[in-house]
């Protein structure tokens, strides 16, 4: 089976670590990989290192250029004979609509966040032959848009559990990797820098905590993919008004996130919606003690109290408290470590995601011969 995988994007998050999981775990004797995005960010040679055929091409929804998208889309899609499409976000799935469409190649969307459909993004979006959606929240997302339930199947994002691992470094070592205090409690985040993740509750829930933990240092992993750094820039000027900039690691974007999730003592995901992350998927097999806010897919993932503590989002003063708590018993940490690694061993592996994504492509692309017996 020709694959061509499109995405919108060529920086690195979530989503496309998720891709590169999924293809590196692909049987090369029995798919054919391509792959097209634009041509500004590491994922370009992310995706060559798994010998991955990659055409680089603008995307953008402005209407000349929105067509000439298309129109390279198109003319990859028949210069390889490709037999599927997989886009993996929504913004992918509306560039790769059309061209699906006009070669008659089976078109199926990656679902990852929960929001509203322009009018003709949502007849786009319908023109997916299939949407994966990552939980059963960005599902329901997609039905009260009035996308029908045939169209759409829940397959959860899949963490490599013999990568992130608790034992894969000791927090000593770890620590000392990402030049952070050796002693001190430790409390993490990751994410890329953007408003719906919530950094804003967490610096002001740091300087809560400080009161109470004075020792306490805090860690935020990413980098804001934005060329005007807008973000980043509100992030380091909200640290120094909290007067918590001295007790703040701003890490950008982290490499090797594997070796920094044992050296926390605590991670949080203060989110204001996630559809299902991934970053919560590697807190858990790592073994982290987690806080996340109770918002869009993270509850599928965290039962309250069992493999994490959950608070409402926008509320830094409950996230603090959480915090706090965990910090203060730590049998509780200690279950909750062990229970959030076997949940996501026996549920969220990514083995299970890849072979229920290969299932997926079996049913959605039917060979001619075997469509005509």
């Amino acid at each position: 089976m020709r694959i061509l995988y499109v995405n919108h994007v060529a920086y690195r998050s979530g989503a496309e670590n998720s891709l590169l999981h999924l293809i590196r775990g692909l049987d090369p004797s029995m798919h054919e990989v391509y792959a097209a995005c634009p041509p500004d960010g590491p994922l370009v040679e992310m995706l060559q290192a798994c010998e991955v055929t990659v055409k680089t091409l603008e995307m953008s929804k402005r209407p000349f250029a929105f067509g000439r998208t298309i129109h390279s889309i198109r003319r990859l899609i028949r210069q390889h004979d490709i037999n599927l499409v997989h886009a993996n976000s929504i913004d992918a799935t509306q560039y790769a609509a059309l061209p699906s469409r006009l070669t008659k190649t089976p078109l199926i969307g990656h679902v990852r966040n929960i929001a509203p459909f322009r009018p003709h993004g949502r007849w786009l979006i319908q023109q997916a032959h299939k949407l994966i959606a990552v939980s059963e929240a960005t599902k329901h997302s997609l039905l009260i848009q009035k996308i029908s339930p045939a169209k759409v199947r829940v397959i959860y994002n899949g963490v490599d559990t013999t990568h992130f691992r608790p034992d894969i470094v000791n927090r000593q070592t770890g620590r000392k990797m990402f030049q952070l205090p050796v002693e001190s409690p430790i409390i993490g985040s990751v994410g890329r820098l953007h408003p719906i993740k919530g950094f804003d509750d967490f610096l002001t829930a740091a300087q809560l905590i400080l009161q109470q933990l004075p020792d306490a240092h805090f860690v935020i992993a990413g980098s804001d993919p934005e060329p005007d750094q807008q973000y980043a820039q509100h992030l380091y000027h909200l640290a120094s008004q909290l007067g918590v900039k001295g007790r703040i690691h701003f890490l950008g974007e982290v490499s090797q996130i594997e070796y920094l999730l044992p050296a926390l003592d605590i991670f949080v995901l203060p989110s204001h919606q996630e559809p299902f992350a991934r970053a919560i998927l590697e807190a858990m097999s790592s073994g982290c003690a987690i806080v996340a806010t109770a918002v869009g897919g993270t509850p599928e993932a965290i039962e309250d109290g069992m493999t994490g503590l959950l608070t409402p989002p926008h509320q830094p003063t409950l996230l603090a408290a959480a915090i706090l708590k965990l910090s203060q018993d730590h049998n509780l940490a200690i279950k909750l470590r062990r229970n959030a690694r076997d949940h996501v061993v026996n549920r969220f592996s990514i083995t299970t995601n890849i072979q229920q994504t290969i299932a997926l492509y079996n049913e959605t692309y039917k060979p001619q011969s075997a469509a005509e017996t």
